[in-house]
């Protein structure tokens, strides 16, 4: 139950348009450095947020493995949907 809960906050982090406009104009202030990029495709990346945030909540690292794992085969699934 708890790995579903990680899979849930991480999905919310990613999809949620408001906070993703936020990091996008943030981005694009701060364009010139090149660690931006890096950071900026970590938190759109469904698969690292799910482990960063299972890590950071439980510290666990074989169940942020398995979030990860899990929120990568659901992106697959819902991919296959549309």
């Amino acid at each position: 139950m708890e790995l579903i809960a990680y899979i849930s906050i991480a999905w919310w982090i990613v999809y949620f348009e408001p906070l993703q406009a936020t990091l996008t104009s943030l981005y694009m202030s701060l364009h010139s450095r090149p660690w931006v990029m890096y950071l900026f495709e970590a938190l759109s990346c469904i698969k690292c947020m799910a482990f960063w945030v299972t890590v950071l909540g439980s510290f666990d690292f074989i169940l942020a493995c398995e979030a990860a794992l899990g929120a990568y085969i659901l992106e697959l699934c819902l991919n296959k949907l549309s």
